[in-house]
């Protein structure tokens, strides 16, 4: 009978400590739960943005313009790290942007011996060029803007690219057979100078003011402008003129376009129209031409000048905008003729 008592003490520890286990099994479990993922995870995906083989020359941030030869507009392509990279293996350079937070490429340009930073008029803290952009994977030809926080940057960048074109035009001059394969760039596409001396970015650009000046000084379109030797036919042989600069520009009041040549000196050495019966020949890095000199009004008289370019592709996309020229005198039917001509008709 005395073991009674101790059989029922036993019995009661047992339940009691059987009731902390499971109380205790509770509460841990609700403080650390653990499922077996349905699906299992992948293992860490590597990713790889093209960047990894070359050598960073250049990195700020800044704002990306393309220029819409349609609406004579500039276009805002996005803001982000502006970078010059270089690859050593390949031997090349190109400019990449990419738009912050979505990473999206708006700017993937290999730079040529014949890349050239042109500075925007009315803002020291941007440059404008034109090449072949391959953004989206496929080539386009586009003149585009960079717009830098302050000078200093934008000075950073040309002194940055000033130093490589040496060493891209040696590298290219070592590569026989190779330029097939990289991206062409050329000087200029129709843009007006007006829009040239126009900032985009001073609209809705956070880091600059917010006023606005208008440039009405020149309202002629800038078609396209490059460096060149001028020669003049006289007595069936080539004599020099000068050096100089060349640019076709449209003129609103003729609703035609224009071939003007200053020298060195500033002198405006030449200035004729692009008419419907005007015909211009190329070979090689030379173009030439007969029409009437208007850049002396008051002893007006024909002309057969010749250009040269320092490159083949300069030559032909002069000769690309004289044909654009010539659709502009056949649609407003211009003919190039002295006064005196057109009168007698």
């Amino acid at each position: 009978m005395s073991l009674q008592p101790n059989q029922d003490n036993q019995s009661r520890t047992e339940d009691t400590s059987r009731t902390q286990e499971e109380d205790s099994e509770d509460v841990t479990g609700d403080h650390d739960p653990h499922f077996e993922p349905i699906i299992p995870l992948p293992d860490e995906i590597v990713v790889c943005t093209g960047e990894e083989d070359e050598t960073v020359l250049f990195n700020e941030r800044a704002k990306l313009f393309r220029f819409d030869a349609d609406t004579k507009e500039w276009k805002e392509r996005g803001i982000g790290p502006f970078k010059l990279l270089y690859h050593p293996q390949n031997e090349t350079y190109r400019l990449l942007l990419r738009r912050e937070q979505v990473h999206k490429v708006v700017l993937n340009q290999r730079i040529t011996p014949d890349f050239e930073l042109q500075p925007m008029a009315s803002s020291d803290q941007a440059w404008i060029w034109a090449g072949m952009n391959y953004d989206e994977g496929t080539a386009k030809l586009e003149k585009l803007a960079i717009k830098f926080k302050n000078c200093e940057l934008s000075q950073s960048f040309k002194k940055c690219v000033d130093g490589i074109i040496p060493k891209v035009v040696e590298i290219q001059a070592n590569k026989s057979g190779v330029s097939d394969n990289i991206p062409i760039t050329v000087q200029n596409l129709s843009i007006s100078s007006k829009s040239d001396s126009y900032d985009p970015t001073n609209e809705a650009d956070e880091d600059d003011d917010d006023d606005d000046e208008e440039d009405d000084d020149d309202d002629r379109s800038v078609m396209f402008t490059k460096r060149c030797t001028l020669s003049e036919q006289v007595n069936g042989q080539w004599n020099h003129v000068c050096i100089g600069d060349l640019q076709v520009y449209y003129d609103s009041e003729m609703y035609g376009a224009r071939i003007s040549i200053i020298c060195d000196d500033g002198e405006i050495v030449s200035n004729t129209i692009i008419g419907a019966n005007t015909s211009m020949q190329i070979k090689d890095k030379e173009c030439w031409w007969t029409a009437v000199e208007w850049a002396t009004v008051d002893h007006l008289q024909w002309r057969t000048l010749k250009v040269t370019f320092s490159s083949t592709m300069a030559a032909e996309e002069f000769h690309s905008n004289y044909m654009e020229g010539l659709n502009y005198a056949q649609e407003a039917n211009i003919i190039d003729a002295l006064p005196n001509d057109v009168e007698g008709n």
